[in-house]
């Protein structure tokens, strides 16, 4: 529902914009993007006109909202997998699309947090079967999150 906080992870800034296409209700975050870049991803129609470009003091604005709980919706880079603490998120879409012990635990451990009021942490994982090398991939992300002890549901056997 429209309380529900949600954080979609990317590996790269090509796939946050995008991604923005399909939801033009999540904000946008990411470390940096080249000012041409950014100025040919509206030129493209991409982006907003009115969006500015990415800037440390924006980037720990909207850290802090997101922490605070008042801003509900973004899709983000590794900007945002590690080091932050959101304790009022429920659900997180994984769809970098990598295999790392540490990525595996700590960008999933987003939502493990508890908070007065949170009833769940789910976290939504893309099963890659288009291409080995990302099933492999996948395969991996699972095998780490059962050695972590997490319940698992719908994933198809590969």
């Amino acid at each position: 529902d429209a309380n529900t906080q949600i954080l979609v992870l990317c590996d790269k800034i090509e796939h946050v914009i995008h991604l923005k296409q399909f939801l033009p209700d999540f904000e946008i975050c990411y470390a940096s993007l080249d000012d041409a870049d950014f100025d040919s991803y509206k030129k493209h129609g991409y982006l907003d006109q009115e969006l500015p470009n990415m800037t440390p003091s924006r980037r720990a604005e909207m850290c802090a909202a997101f922490e605070a709980g008042t801003l509900r919706r973004v899709i983000a880079t590794d900007i945002w997998a590690t080091g932050v603490d959101f304790s009022n998120l429920q659900v997180l879409y994984r769809v970098d699309a990598r295999e790392s012990e540490t990525l595996d635990t700590q960008a999933p451990g987003r939502v493990s947090r508890v908070a007065d009021g949170k009833a769940y942490g789910e976290v939504i994982d893309c099963q890659d079967t288009f291409d080995p090398s990302f099933r492999r991939k996948s395969e991996t992300r699972r095998r780490h999150y059962s050695k972590l002890g997490w319940e698992q549901s719908g994933w198809t056997r590969l």
